[in-house]
């Protein structure tokens, strides 16, 4: 049932009190899970979880900060671990921690050699294996590391490119990495030059792993969902909008579900499920103004103590939740509250187009819902995207027919 309910990504605003609609079938010939590490200029890294939900239906992306490698039977976290000193037998130069978050086993510490003072780099991940750099330069070798013996073996070193291609199980599968930085995942049914675009400004990519089979156990799939956190793209309509609250004029459009473990960020231990706390999210955009409209659902709803929080650009908006119909404003945001006793908590917004004015066809975008809940020790928090230190692409893509007219006439 909770993978039914993940697989629906996308819900008209009615979907939060009824009906449902069944998953398409998957492609054969592709995995159901593909994973992806990136690294950025800093020196952080990142690890993508996508999940092909169905033919038709866009790529479920999730991030998590660090370095994670998920192969269908288990999830390991890979973290560089002190330098160890030279007078052991034998010498290392560096200690690797792996800690399988599914099994039973805590952490495994492996050892490698290399002569620099500096840590190893990981380079690639495959299924059952993880390659460690010797050496910072990557001129002397390699370290395989064979997950399932634990053993390791020196290979021969090959050229690490900072622009990487990495071709998967079927034609037309790969990820990329272009000049701007941008994460792309090519599938199939991908257009000629075209694909899924799942982060931007990453300097390389350090591993692509993928699963074909992703028949893992409900407890399993709690642990991926507490450890990556989905990022969500709406794709806005160009139409107009009136911001009084009364979202019958949305009845038509598709809607975010937020109501997935994966997008819940602190207090999960709290969270009882859509019905204790979770939202649907539209946007619409047009030459003057940016509308949104979040529809709330939430068993316990906390006046002016629960509070919905808008994240637009470089803009932070918090509303707090009013104890009926309400209108206000907030610096260049226009909003309306309304309650209803069928469907929550419904809210509209507005902003003029040129406080989020961009020349890309990509607006940051992301809302989060604050509930707090009596004897609740922490608040729970909901969200389209978790607050990223890297540049996912959470936010709201442009409708084609502005992005279209935005482009320069010859």
């Amino acid at each position: 049932m909770h993978a039914l309910v993940h697989a629906l990504t996308a819900v008209g605003f009615a979907g939060l009190v009824g009906g449902c609609e069944l998953p398409e079938s998957r492609h054969a010939s592709l995995p159901d899970w593909i994973g992806v590490v990136v690294e950025f200029d800093d020196g952080g890294r990142a690890s993508l979880l996508v999940e092909l939900a169905g033919p038709r239906r866009p790529p479920i992306l999730r991030v998590a900060e660090g370095v994670f490698f998920f192969d269908g039977e288990r999830l390991l976290e890979v973290r560089g671990g002190a330098l160890a000193s030279a007078e052991l037998d034998p010498p290392i130069g560096g200690l690797l921690e792996i800690r399988d978050l599914l099994g039973a086993q805590d952490s495994d510490l492996i050892r490698f050699d290399h002569e620099s003072d500096r840590r190893g780099r990981l380079l690639g991940i495959d299924v059952g294996e993880l390659e460690l750099d010797l050496r910072p330069d990557g001129s002397r070798g390699r370290w395989r590391y064979d997950l399932e013996a634990k053993q390791g073996l020196a290979v021969e070193a090959v050229p690490d490119p900072t622009r990487f291609r990495h071709f998967g199980p079927s034609q037309g599968f790969e990820v990329t990495i272009d000049d701007d930085g941008t994460v792309l995942l090519r599938l199939p049914t991908s257009g000629e030059g075209q694909g899924v675009p799942l982060m931007n400004d990453a300097s390389r990519i350090l591993g692509v792993s993928w699963v074909a089979d992703s028949a893992v156990d409900e407890q399993e799939r709690q642990t991926l969902d507490e450890v990556y956190k989905e990022v969500g793209t709406l794709f806005a309509e160009a139409r107009a909008c009136d911001v009084d609250g009364d979202l019958a004029e949305w009845a038509d459009q598709v809607a975010m579900g937020v109501d997935d473990r994966a997008q819940v960020g602190s207090g999960e231990q709290f969270w009882l499920g859509a019905r204790d706390a979770s939202f649907a999210v539209a946007t619409r955009l047009n030459e003057t103004r940016l509308c949104w409209a979040v529809r709330l659902r939430d068993d316990a709803v906390l006046a002016n103590e629960d509070r919905i929080e808008i994240v637009l650009a470089n803009q932070r908006y918090v509303l707090p939740v009013p104890s009926g119909a309400q209108s206000g404003q907030d610096g260049e945001m226009r909003y309306a509250f309304t309650d209803s006793v069928a469907f929550g908590v419904a809210v509209e917004g507005v902003v003029p187009v040129e406080a989020v004015h961009t020349a890309s066809d990509f607006i940051p975008f992301r809302v989060i819902y604050i509930d707090f809940d009596p004897e609740q020790a922490v608040a729970t928090t909901l969200a389209t995207a978790p607050p990223l230190p890297w540049p996912a692409l959470a936010g709201i893509k442009k409708p084609r027919l502005l992005r279209d007219e935005e482009q320069p006439r010859p």
